[in-house]
């Protein structure tokens, strides 16, 4: 899905609309079923899909660093989430 960006950030109408412009690719990685891990601790948004960044993320989306922890979710409206963990 083709989505309207202005300065790194989804402005078209959709579930990730106002979200960095990143977080659709990884929200259909983890329906794909690839991700580091599924949150389910109080400090995390329940039933996130968590990705240890490595190198290649950081070739992919330069904002994003190696050693970061990115969560993705979906709210109960369908909007997609998403928290940086250093």
């Amino acid at each position: 899905m083709d989505h309207r960006i202005e300065d790194g950030i989804i402005t078209s109408p959709g579930a990730s609309e106002g979200e960095p412009h990143y977080v659709p690719y990884y929200w259909e990685t983890g329906l794909d079923g690839i991700f580091s891990f599924e949150t389910a601790s109080d400090d995390d948004p329940p039933l996130a899909f968590g990705f240890n960044l490595d190198a290649s993320d950081h070739a992919r989306f330069p904002e994003l660093l190696e050693g970061q922890v990115l969560l993705v979710w979906s709210d109960d409206q369908g909007f997609v989430h998403h928290k940086i963990r250093a």
